[in-house]
């Protein structure tokens, strides 16, 4: 299981690394993206990489950690506004939230790191692989346990919240998929109000 990884911890020209190997792989593709263009563009030698990656899945594992940790951070703190909120409407927040990032200057606005590299990577990377399951999973989780209590507050709902959280996931990451192809991130934003739309229906 990997280790999840906070920028208070990563030495600066480590996190330099990170930073810029994270947008040439969201733009371009892991496969395409060599150390060495990683190194060129971060402004470090080859030995400064290495000082701190003993290969590039090394990079890809490290940097799926802190992608997801900075993720977990920014959703975290969106949970934790407007405690006051119903978990049905923090549900709804989440999926806009979601959108939101989608949008140009967003965190998603060049895709999912995790949905990428589970993609492109999972045939040829099965330790990359696993941490995308994990990643995906706590992702599922926690989705489902804001539906959880939904449910609770709507005793006349009848719905599995695991399914629905991976429904969201399949959603979401497949408008993403699709923005990315048609250059247009507001397609995002439509997924997301449909599946806001199901999920009133299923709260209902």
């Amino acid at each position: 299981m990997q280790t999840m990884t906070t920028t208070q911890t990563i030495p600066a020209p480590k996190k330099n690394l990170l930073d810029v190997a994270q947008r040439l792989m969201l733009a371009q593709g892991y496969a395409a993206v060599s150390v060495g263009a990683i190194c060129e563009a971060a402004g470090v030698t080859k030995g400064s990489f290495f000082h701190y990656f003993k290969s590039k899945e090394a990079l890809g594992l490290e940097l799926l950690a802190y992608y997801w940790a900075n993720a977990t951070q920014r959703i975290q703190t969106e949970l934790a506004r407007a405690p006051e909120r119903s978990a049905a409407q923090k549900a709804f927040d989440l999926i806009d939230f979601f959108a939101n990032e989608a949008q140009q200057g967003g965190t998603l606005a060049q895709g999912c790191l995790v949905g990428h590299f589970a993609q492109s990577l999972s045939e040829s990377h099965p330790t990359i692989r696993e941490t995308t399951v994990q990643y995906l999973d706590e992702w599922r989780d926690l989705m489902s346990a804001i539906l959880r209590e939904a449910l609770a507050e709507n005793p006349s709902a009848d719905f599995d919240p695991d399914a629905t959280a991976v429904h969201f996931i399949i959603v979401l990451e497949g408008a993403l998929i699709l923005a990315k192809a048609k250059g247009d991130p507001s397609l995002v934003q439509i997924h997301a109000e449909q599946f806001k739309t199901y999920l009133r229906c299923l709260l209902a």
